[in-house]
């Protein structure tokens, strides 16, 4: 329900004096103006209210997202309630994607890493996976409404195996579907499971001739799965990776993060976690570990990196 249309709608035909509709209408606009407030020391630059929607505009990445009314931990309201997301490890990628190289963002909900990505790199290769149908559509809406030609979006996961993948979506927290029922904010009961196509990671890098340099990897519990199935290109093309980490996710796929660390580690790669200062080894992931977001850089091929983000040597 409109309350504002309703409102115009009624003075229209007459059944609203144009003094009271006035009153009553200002009495909604009121609330536009508690936002400067609120987005004050924010990474948000702007509201921008069009026909088609609600857009959030990010300061330090110059893209929109479009909000959508029912998903209430999307990133365009995170920005808004919690002033920042992920800036770290957004800006960590930024600084190690080459002019023309090319990004995977697994899990990439509405876009926020794909998009930031392909800005900053306009040359760069993107390549986004969202597997909910609804959540694709706001994925390839904020990608035209950025303009943005460098992105490609996928309705497509990956696993271990090729093979049909059905998920678990909460329609108010995208951002916490998954093969398995973890960390959802709502009942089993209301989960709806929604099939999406499913393949490796190797599998499609072979079938599209890419060879990534940097992978994002965010899909609630199934990390070790995509890993596995993607050791061809660990070995041959040796890509920077953020994997997010939870224990309480990994423990509904019956393993532990450690696990995600020991087959990375097989390929050359160490853990690392960001800080003010830099990245810092990772050697375990504990109780003790208080965070969720893991850099993982290969000792040889990216010593560099290593080097200009933590001043040591690797």
């Amino acid at each position: 329900m409109n309350t504002l249309t309703q409102l115009r709608d009624a003075h229209e035909a007459g059944e609203i004096r144009k003094q009271d509709y006035i009153e009553a209408i200002h009495a909604r606009h009121e609330g536009l103006f508690d936002y400067p407030g609120l987005l004050q020391g924010t990474d948000v630059e702007a509201l921008r209210i069009q026909a088609d929607g609600i857009y959030v505009r990010s300061r330090s990445q110059q893209v929109e997202l479009v909000l959508d009314p029912q998903d209430q931990h999307l990133v365009p309201y995170t920005l808004m309630n919690f002033r920042a997301y992920e800036t770290a490890e957004t800006e960590f990628l930024k600084s190690v994607l080459p002019e023309d190289g090319t990004f995977l963002d697994i899990g990439a909900n509405c876009g926020w890493y794909a998009l930031a990505l392909a800005r900053h790199r306009p040359l760069a290769q993107v390549h986004a996976f969202e597997p909910i149908p609804h959540t694709h559509e706001l994925l390839q809406r904020n990608i035209r409404h950025n303009g943005l030609g460098n992105v490609e979006a996928h309705r497509l996961a990956f696993s271990h195996r090729e093979g049909p993948l059905e998920f678990l979506h909460t329609p108010r927290c995208s951002g916490a579907t998954s093969l398995a029922v973890a960390g959802q904010p709502c009942g089993a009961e209301s989960l709806e499971r929604i099939p999406c196509p499913g393949t490796t990671l190797d599998l499609f890098c072979e079938r599209n001739g890419l060879a990534p340099h940097v992978i994002k990897c965010d899909v609630e519990g199934a990390e070790l799965m995509v890993m596995q199935g993607a050791e061809a290109v660990l070995a041959r093309h040796q890509p920077v990776i953020l994997i997010e980490l939870l224990r309480k996710w990994a423990r509904q796929f019956d393993y532990h993060p450690n696990d995600v660390l020991q087959l990375l580690g097989r390929h050359g790669y160490g853990a690392y976690t960001l800080h003010q200062d830099g990245v810092r080894r990772c050697a375990l992931i504990d109780e003790t570990t208080a965070q969720t977001n893991f850099i993982f850089l290969h000792g040889e091929r990216h010593r560099s990196i290593i080097a200009a983000h933590s001043g040591v040597t690797p």
